[in-house]
């Protein structure tokens, strides 16, 4: 056995990156969702009712949220602790605008 204390995957630079960042990334998903948005109406998808603006919210931020876990997703694998802090905030911006956007959709119907 040797003597040296064993390094945590999730030490304290890792969290520290994660708190701070979430802020910013948490921006960055609602610009994925305001892109998917765009999108879907260029598409031709269009809201003229309350169920259809609820689908398509749900959608864009069905959209917004895979695509900010599918970035974060690599960068947990890395042994440097900033990017791990990194995917840890982008995953917990994904959730936290998923769960606003889940609030909004149900107070539309």
């Amino acid at each position: 056995m040797s003597d040296r204390p064993v390094k945590h995957r999730l030490d304290d630079q890792t969290w520290k990156v994660a708190t701070w960042s979430t802020l910013i990334l948490f921006q960055l998903v609602c610009g994925l969702f305001l892109a998917a948005m765009l999108t879907a109406t260029k598409l031709g998808f269009r809201d003229h009712t309350r169920v259809a603006e609820g689908h398509k919210v749900l959608a864009a931020t069905g959209i917004a949220v895979l695509i900010a876990l599918i970035v974060a997703v690599p960068f947990l694998a890395t042994r440097r602790p900033t990017l791990r802090g990194l995917a840890i905030g982008t995953a917990t911006a994904a959730v936290i605008f998923l769960i606003g956007a889940l609030g909004y959709v149900f107070w539309l119907s």
